[in-house]
C-alpha cells in the first residue's frame, strides 16, 4: 500500500491550477507512527517521542506561522470509525486548517520557517491524506 506524507509535484501542480483569491480549508486525515522516526542526524532522534507526540510539536510550531500568514486550525478530531466506507481507512487524527488563500498556502510551504517544522511533521506520520476545499456559504 503506497503511504503518502509530504505533496508531490504532481498533486501541486493540481492545486495550483485551481482559480485562487478566495479562503481554502485543508482537510486532513492522520496515521501516527507508533515511534516517530527522526533522520539520524535530527536532535529528537533520542527522545522516545511517540508520532502523535511529534505531531504534537509540529502543531505548537505552527502557531507563530499561522498567525504570520492568517491562517487557523478550524476544526480537529480524533478518528472513531468508519461509518461509510472502507473499515480497512482508519485514521488516528483529523483536522481541518483554514488558509486566506492558496497562494498563501504554497507560499507557507516554501517558507524556510516552515520547512524547518515539516521534520516533526515527517518524523510522525506514517501515513497521511490532504484535499483542498472550498468553505460553502
Amino acid at each position: 500500500m503506497t503511504q503518502y506524507i509530504m505533496p508531490d509535484e504532481a498533486n501541486l501542480a493540481a492545486f495550483s491550477a485551481i482559480p485562487d483569491g478566495e479562503p481554502i480549508h485543508m482537510l486532513n486525515f492522520l496515521k501516527y507512527r507508533d515511534q516517530a522516526e527522526y533522520p539520524a542526524d535530527h536532535a529528537s532522534v533520542d527522545n522516545g517521542w511517540t508520532g502523535e507526540r511529534a505531531y504534537e510539536e509540529y502543531i505548537s510550531q505552527l502557531g507563530s506561522i499561522f498567525e504570520r500568514i492568517g491562517a487557523r486550525l478550524v476544526w480537529r478530531g480524533l478518528f472513531q470509525s468508519t461509518t461509510i466506507g472502507s473499515v480497512d481507512e482508519v485514521w488516528d487524527d483529523m483536522l481541518i486548517a483554514e488558509y486566506p488563500s492558496a497562494r498563501v498556502f504554497l507560499e507557507m510551504i516554501a517558507d524556510p520557517e516552515y520547512q524547518a517544522v515539516t521534520i516533526n511533521r515527517a518524523a510522525a506520520l506514517s501515513d497521511s491524506r490532504i484535499f483542498r476545499t472550498k468553505p460553502r456559504s
